[in-house]
């Protein structure tokens, strides 16, 4: 018989501390758990690698050397989303220098429905009790109760206890303990409560050490036998946070895998990314990170908020200092990036429900390219998504002795198709259908970028208002009341010469196109 921390019912929020002499035994919780295979070990190419023919990934991650070249052809890779975010980190990483190839490959990162209802145990938070699930089941009508409920491993020596205290204050009867190797994939359990039935007690379940990492739960549910108890109005979803259970250490996983978007990337490094006739595609609905605004105020130097950073993250693809070819292709799902790279987009099709493209101080081509966005899934992204719109293209900074050149390609679907700023682009043979707000921000362009040009080599012929927005900064001068007496009074809005949108007490000042004008 244990016992555990459990709120008072003058506390019914947890929130006090646990007293100093905690009325459980030391030696379970404090044992650490047996060392083990993660999920983010990573395996390192030293010397040019290439895989033919391959298929499922499991856990490790791979990491592609300074000038080295990693090939990938005539394969099929499937790698499960919750090895990628477990990972902590990209799944491919490129070095300074080196290069992954993708060629007449497909690589599908595939979603269990598991995830769907699962919480995880979260690790990053220092706790004074161990992590715990709990709420009150009534069993009083019930004959055969039983507890079921899916698992995920990923550490060896962590089991999952499952405890019944049957009146309050009572302490914890331990009915089972779960276990099984790891890193493994998921597995059913259950466990039966009959000596509860006629009751209702409360059921903890917690794992049997501290610290414990990477423990998944999901698909929570009491049942009567084979029957599950779904006519309870707070034990229908199976998803632990949903129906009413006390998560104390747990969090749903796709909270969980939102604060971590930057270490969720497929591929991305300091080096080239060729992918030639292959596919790449995660599942659709994904919540991703991204900010709520996006200003456009700032030159070339300017880092603190260009769109490589507001740009949608998560199952993405991005380089820096490398080249991208993407050639007779199609990412579906998976955004791509490039910062200070070479970009040739060629004959491929962009696909998904984020911001699709993303290139800063980049130069290049895009020509005969698809760029299609599908409705998001309701209620799939937790996030308030107020005033950015999720663009097709977004180019910043790509400035050149030749202009960037998007040519011959189809825009459909997205808020804003194609966001310009601080860049010299030539775009001719455009096709904008479909259109949701605006099909293109031109922010301080350098060289010819007007509506006459692009309405006379594109075709924008199915859209009848929101075509082209022209914008520039511009100097605001106070005078009269209201004027800043001091330089401090002038930057409350930021360091240095702030504005209420930015910097330098710089405002958008634009005009905005349609057909009617």
């Amino acid at each position: 018989m244990m016992a555990i921390w459990l709120p008072r019912p003058d506390d019914p929020d947890g929130d006090d501390e646990p007293p100093d002499e905690p009325p459980w035994e030391q030696d379970p919780w404090e044992s650490d758990p047996d060392p083990a295979v993660r999920p983010d070990s990573r395996e390192n190419f030293t010397s040019d690698t290439t895989w033919s023919n391959y298929g499922e990934l499991t856990r490790l991650r791979f990491g592609v050397a300074s000038n080295t070249t990693f090939t990938i052809r005539e394969s099929r890779l499937n790698i499960q989303l919750e090895n990628l975010v477990l990972s902590e980190g990209p799944w491919f990483k490129i070095g300074p220098g080196g290069s992954m190839v993708i060629r007449n490959s497909t690589i599908e990162v595939k979603k269990r429905s598991e995830l769907d209802t699962a919480v995880i145990i979260d690790h990053t938070q220092t706790r004074s009790q161990p992590a715990s699930i709990s709420r009150v089941v009534d069993l009083r009508d019930m004959d055969d109760p039983r507890l079921r409920l899916d698992l995920r491993w990923a550490q060896r020596g962590v089991s999952l206890v499952v405890a019944v205290q049957a009146e309050p204050g009572d302490e914890l009867d331990i009915v089972d303990v779960l276990s099984g190797p790891a890193p493994v994939s998921w597995g059913d359990h259950t466990v039966k409560l009959d000596e509860y039935k006629g009751t209702t007690p409360r059921v903890v379940i917690f794992p049997n050490a501290t610290g414990a990492d990477w423990l998944m739960v999901a698909n929570l549910h009491v049942y009567d036998g084979n029957w599950r108890a779904g006519d309870w109005d707070d034990l229908d979803t199976g998803h632990p946070a949903e129906d009413g259970w006390l998560c104390r250490g747990f969090v749903p996983f796709y909270e969980s895998w939102i604060f971590g978007w930057d270490a969720s990337a497929l591929i991305e490094g300091e080096g080239d990314i060729i992918i030639v006739n292959s596919t790449i595609k995660a599942p659709s609905g994904l919540p991703r990170a991204r900010p709520q605004s996006y200003t456009k105020v700032r030159g070339y130097d300017y880092e603190g908020s260009m769109n490589k950073w507001a740009s949608s993250r998560g199952v993405h693809i991005k380089t820096w200092n490398g080249t991208v070819k993407v050639e007779m292709a199609q990412l579906d799902y998976v955004p791509l990036a490039a910062d200070h790279s070479r970009v040739e987009l060629n004959g491929s099709t962009f696909r998904g429900d984020a911001d699709l493209v993303t290139l800063s101080k980049a130069e290049g081509s895009v020509v005969d390219c698809i760029f299609r966005t599908e409705d998001f899934e309701p209620g799939a992204d937790p996030r308030d998504r107020t005033d950015k719109f999720q663009w097709g293209l977004s180019l910043e900074n790509c400035i050149s002795d030749d202009p960037f050149v998007i040519k011959e390609c189809t825009f459909r679907g997205m808020e804003l198709a194609l966001d310009t700023s601080n860049c010299s682009v030539d775009v001719t043979g455009c096709i904008f259908q479909d259109i949701q707000h605006l099909a293109v921000w031109d922010h301080d362009g350098v060289g010819p970028m007007d509506w006459a040009t692009l309405s006379a080599e594109n075709d924008f012929s199915t859209l009848t208002e929101d075509l082209f927005l022209q914008s520039h900064s511009c100097i605001v001068d106070y005078e009269g009341e209201g004027k800043p007496n001091s330089t401090e009074e002038a930057t409350g809005y930021g360091g240095g010469s702030s504005s209420f949108l930015g910097c330098d007490y710089r405002p958008i000042r634009g005009n905005c196109y349609n057909n009617a004008f």
